[in-house]
This record gives structure tokens, sequence and C-alpha cells, in this order.
């Protein structure tokens, strides 16, 4: 017993040196508690701040802009139309056309204008102009309420929509001393404050963790080191960082893709005409013939991952051609951008007396950039890439959104099922494409710009199959593993060696090594150097060396803090440990 008198001594001196440090953790923590919420205020504010200047001035600039068109195209009125006559022509219509596309326009949204009894006078959907339609039947009704009350009052208005999830702003105005109007559609996205970042997300969740984790602290009193606070603090600490880790996954899951431009997503009528605008106003410049669109759609059936950057595909395409426009043979049909191998079956037509279908099944495989290092949360973008068959600019394919039901995925079949992935959304968008080679058929400074039209296929993986194969496997291991380290104290010294504390490691590791072993051999996966999963692997072989080399290292002579009260210590540390550096590995991978 005298043995055990003199480790009570010392364990009494070392808690009153622990009473010591007291006040000064009390200190630390009331530092970290405020600094965390400075943190997480300043940025709050500053993120709300910094929106609202952003988004006034963009409706500033955009009401400018608006104002600067009106002005520039009253000069060009009195050329298109000399008559109170409204059967307008069709060379004053190209005329005015020709106007509009000169006027100063530097976003993705389009310019028209319309007379007083609601016809298109100018508009990017030119069946829309020659074909003399009126407002009432191709607007959306928030848009049409602000037209209205426009040609009432006669004032400038400026409104704000949703079109198929985006935010939209309209803005019109009367043109001096003319009965005609002209109106402005541009997306909020493109001009206002962008959504808040992931990064600031981030930034706040830790900010406001640290406040909460530390101020519980100071009204429970941890700063107080004896076995019961250092197990609140563990079991607080670990709550903590267990919910940013969730926290972390629930924005991959939901916002692990992001599109570069969001502006160029063709989903709504309204993204369709800002395409054509931009379309028709880059061959304008460019002193280029009318940009002609081929209506075009997708169908697709089935899809295969057959390794981790190949993708097959099939299903139906098919596109409308006008007979007015009398393309030539050579400009029809399109072409797989990311074409590995491709096989078409026999083609089909339908003849509609104006506009002639032509379509046919293909199947496809395409190359894709795919990444699949955050498995078993990664959320992947399947990009079908389409352009016209010969390097023009005049022919651009546009889908043909009329073709699909609003009411489910664009452009898939409700009974498409993709192994092992979850969809999420489909759209289209579209890119202009400058080859660094002009093909044998351009200038040596003259490369071919053309146009790409895309389908868009989100998925993201099914986490549960990998969550009970990986991570419950991971989360056992290390549940067991703690109830070993709990059981090692110097008290069983005289009974266990040191290495007896192998066989349950040993009897650990071995399937957590296997199923790690089973992971990096599936086909798709090998590719990657690295893997999210992987990082959650190497965190519980680390634990298992620790609790090895801490069981190997513990004896009577060890410092009194590493046996103070039973590895007390080293062991309300195993959970914060174990979390803090699962949330830095999500992190470095999300």
């Amino acid at each position: 017993m005298p043995e055990v008198k003199k480790t009570s001594e010392l364990e009494a001196e070392f808690d009153l040196r622990f009473i010591d440090l007291s006040p000064i953790l009390r200190r630390v923590f009331i530092w970290i508690c405020v600094l965390s919420l400075l943190v997480f205020t300043g940025l709050s504010g500053w993120t709300i701040y910094q929106q609202r200047q952003i988004k006034s001035a963009a409706i500033k600039n955009a009401e400018q802009m608006l104002g600067n068109n009106e002005q520039f195209l009253q000069a060009y009125f009195h050329q298109w139309i000399e008559s109170s006559d409204e059967d307008y022509p069709l060379p004053s219509l190209y005329l005015l056309r020709e106007s509009v596309f000169k006027a100063q326009f530097e976003h993705n949204g389009f310019l028209f204008v319309f007379d007083q009894q609601g016809r298109y006078l100018h508009h990017p959907n030119q069946e829309l102009v020659f074909a003399k339609q009126v407002l009432k039947d191709h607007e959306p009704a928030p848009f049409l309420e602000s037209l209205n009350q426009l040609r009432q009052d006669q004032q400038a208005v400026f409104k704000q929509y949703r079109d198929g999830g985006k935010e939209v702003w309209l803005l019109a105005e009367p043109i001096s001393g003319t009965p005609y109007y002209l109106g402005m559609v541009l997306f909020e996205s493109e001009l206002a404050a962008p959504p808040i970042s992931r990064q600031v997300w981030i930034l706040l969740s830790a900010s406001f963790s640290l406040f909460l984790l530390f101020g519980l602290c100071l009204w429970l009193r941890l700063y107080h080191i004896n076995p019961r606070e250092l197990m609140l603090f563990s079991g607080l600490f670990s709550s903590v960082a267990l919910v940013n880790i969730v926290f972390l996954c629930y924005l991959q899951l939901n916002f692990g893709y992001t599109l570069q431009d969001t502006s160029k997503v063709l989903v709504t009528p309204t993204d369709l005409n800002g395409f054509k605008s931009v379309s028709q106003i880059r061959m304008a410049e460019q002193n280029q013939p009318d940009t002609i669109f081929i209506p075009t759609g997708l169908f697709i059936q089935s899809m295969r991952l057959e390794n981790s950057d190949t993708v097959r595909i099939s299903g139906y395409i098919w596109q409308k051609y006008f007979k007015s426009v009398g393309a030539p043979e050579k400009d029809q049909g399109f072409v797989f951008s990311d074409a590995v191998s491709t096989t078409l079956s026999q083609p089909y037509r339908e003849d509609f007396g104006t506009y002639e279908i032509r379509g046919t099944h293909f199947d496809v495989s395409l190359h894709q950039d795919l990444s699949h290092r955050e498995y078993p949360l990664n959320v992947e973008n399947i990009q079908i890439r389409l352009r016209a068959p010969q390097f023009s600019k005049q022919w651009v394919l546009s889908p043909e959104l009329d073709a699909y039901n609003p009411s489910f995925p664009l452009g898939l079949d409700t009974r498409l099922s993709f192994e092992g992935w979850d969809l999420m959304r489909s759209f289209f968008t579209y890119d202009f494409y400058k080859a660094p080679t002009n093909f044998g058929i351009g200038t040596q400074i003259g490369f071919p710009e053309y146009t790409e039209l895309s389908l868009n296929i989100m998925f993201r993986r099914k986490i549960w199959g990998a969550f009970l194969l990986h991570l419950v496997n991971i989360l056992l291991v290390l549940g067991l593993l703690f109830i070993v380290f709990i059981k090692t104290t110097t008290e069983f010294r005289s009974i266990y060696k040191p290495l007896d504390i192998f066989g349950p490691t040993l009897g650990l590791l071995f399937p957590l090594f296997l199923a790690h072993y089973r992971l990096r051999s599936d086909v798709v996966l090998a590719a990657e150097k690295l893997l999210y999963v992987d990082g959650l692997y190497f965190i519980a072989y680390g634990a298992i060396t620790m609790v090895v080399l801490n069981f190997s290292l513990l004896s009577d002579t060890s410092p009194l803090i590493f046996r103070y009260k039973k590895s007390i210590l080293q062991k309300s540390l195993f959970w914060p440990l174990i979390f803090l550096m699962s949330y830095c590995v999500t992190l470095f991978f999300f």
C-alpha cells in the first residue's frame, strides 16, 4: 500500500497545481468566446451589407443602361417607320433589329420593343416578330402586369419575379416621342450579389460553434480541471465537432457541384430568349449572317458508368427544321463533342407542313471530367455536349424546351435508373467555344468559334450503402477501441504485459484494413489517388496506433500527467481528437 499512498499524495499535489490554472483557463475561455462571437457577427453583418450594396448598385446600373438605350434608339425610329401604318414591313423590322443589336448591352439578358397594342417589334425570338405575335400570348403573368401598367401610366417600371427558380428583373419605359416601348430583361444572379459562398457558411458555422462551445463551458464552469469537467468538455466538444461535420456533409451533398456561369443555364423561355439575344449580337458584331437556330431535343433512357471517366448513354435525339430556312444537307445533324464511340440507328422523319422533325436513336460513350475524391459524398455533373456538324457560327443548336413536360426532369425518362446514384436535377446550358485550330478551313488568325449546347444531368451518390459499408464500420471499430482504451490503466500492469494490447487491436485492425482494401479495389474509385473515406480510415489507423503506444509506454515511472486519475486526460481527449481530425479531413476535401 505504500506505493498507492505515494501516488495519492502526488495526485493531491497535482490537483492543487490544476486549481491554480483554473483562473487562467477561464480567461482563455472568455477570450475565445468573445473573439468567435465578434467573428460571427462581423462576418454576418459584412455579408449582408455587401449583398445589399451590390444589389442596390446593380439596380441603378440597370436603370441607367435602360435609359441610355432608350435615348440611343430614339435616333433610329424615324429611319425605320415613316408612317402610322401599323402593318410593319419586313425590311423595317430588320432595320430595327440591327439598331437594337448596336445598343449598349453587356449581359446575358435581352432587349425587346413593342407597341401600344402589345405587338412585338423586336425580340430575340424572331418568329414572334415576323408572325406579329402579341405579349399576352407568350409572357408570364408578372411580366404582363408590369407592361400593362407601363402602357397605362407611361412611367418606367421595375419588376422582380421568379421564373423557373431564377430571380428575373424586368425594366421597361416608353421611348420618348414615339408610341413604342423598350423593355429589358436581366438575371439577378448575373448582376446582384451572388449567393453566400460555401467558405462563408463554413466560417460562420465554425465561429458560432466556438462561441457556443466555450459559452457552455463558462456556464458549466468547465475550466476546473477534474475528471467530471474533463468528461463534460469531451462530450460537448465532440458533439459540436460532429454537428459541424454533418453541416459540411450537407453542404457537399446539396451544393457540392457549382456551375462556373449560372447565366448560361437554359430551363425557361426567358433563358432561351437571353441565349438567342447573345448569339445574335455576337454575330452582328462580327458582321456575320443571321444566326439560324435549330431546335434540338434529347431524351435519355439509360445511363451506365463504364469506368472512372466514361459514361455510356442511350436515348433519342431529334431536331426541328423549318422549311422556310432551307438548311443545306451539310449543315444538318449534330455531333457529340465528347464522344468516345457513337452508334446511331435508322433515322426517322415526320413532315408537319411548315417544318420537319428528324430524329434517331443513339448509343454513345462519352468522356467525362468526373472526380470521385469526395466519395461517398460526391456530386457529379454528366454533360452531353452537342454542336452543329459544320464549324459555322450561323447554325446554332438550341433546346426545344416546349417538347418537355415541366413536371418531370428535363430530357430524362421517368424510369431512368443510374445504379448507385440519385438524380438531383437536369438542365440545358450553352457555351461559346473557340478552338485552338482552324481545322484547315480558316485563317491563321481566324480560328473558328462555335456554340455548344449541353444537357447537364446532376447526380449524387447514394450514401446509405457506402455509409453502412464504411462509415459505420469505422465508428464501430473506434467504439470498441475506446472500450479497450479505458481499460488500460497502471493497476493492471501486474496482470497484463505490454504486448497483450496487440491482440484486441489487431482484431480491430484486420476487418478495417480488409474493408479499406475492397474499397480501393473498385474499378471506378481506383483511379483516384486519395478519397475522402481514405482520410477517415487513416484516422482510425492512427487511433489504433496511439492506443497501442499509450499502453506500451504507460508505467509507474511515467509522468504523473499521463497517469493522473487513471489516465483521464488521454481518455477525455480520445473522441475530441477523433472528431477534430475528421472535421479537418472533411474541410480539406469539401
